[in-house]
């Protein structure tokens, strides 16, 4: 089984209930997350991560010594990476550390994070790399906090959310880049509201 199908496998058998607390820590915060692939559930997840850091100050090294917090970590990582893939409605394949340096150029592998930043890492299609276990791992042990799992999607959205104009034109209209702009940050909080 490769890696992507190893991820979908580890997401499907989270939301049918199947990892007990020897396989999943904090599954019951995970729950009450409501992980839906929505926008919207990313914030839910930054909550999850700002509880967990004020209420038990995790250190890395022993936070991550428990293979049921690695599963942890990892799951929110796949969770993250395919809420971003399924709202750009794009494919996603996912690396492990190893497999990484096959899958980008070698002057991107070398500037990669190594340990366990790089454990679980994606390509989303035509959009570019993300490293998502890196901005769980900041969320959880960085003493100061510079973006939220939030921010980190919004930036990595906007690579692909914004095209010329977000639908064709009538034939004889015309747009300038402000009208795109404006169009696009309709269309963005609307989703926002669906969600």
């Amino acid at each position: 089984m490769d890696t992507t199908a190893r991820v979908g496998e580890l997401l499907r058998r989270f939301h049918l209930g199947q990892l007990g607390a020897d396989e999943l820590a904090f599954g019951k915060a995970l729950t009450q997350a409501r992980l839906d692939y929505t926008p919207a559930s990313l914030a839910r997840v930054d909550a999850l991560l700002a509880q967990l850091r004020q209420s038990t100050a995790p250190h890395p090294a022993s936070f991550l010594e428990a293979p049921q917090q690695r599963t942890f970590m990892h799951l929110l990582a796949a969770y993250m990476g395919l809420t971003i893939a399924r709202y750009l409605r794009r494919p996603v394949r996912w690396f492990t550390q190893d497999e990484l340096p096959g899958a980008v150029p070698a002057e991107v592998a070398d500037k990669l994070p190594q340990g366990f930043s790089a454990s679980l890492s994606c390509e989303i299609d035509q959009v570019g790399l993300l490293m998502p276990v890196a901005i769980l791992e900041h969320q959880l042990f960085a003493p100061t906090l510079r973006q939220s799992v939030v921010e980190a999607a919004d930036t990595f959205l906007e690579r692909d959310l914004r095209p010329p104009l977000p639908w064709p034109l009538p034939a004889g209209a015309s747009a300038d880049a402000g009208d795109a702009e404006i169009l696009w940050r309709l269309g963005h909080v609307m989703g926002n509201q669906a969600a």
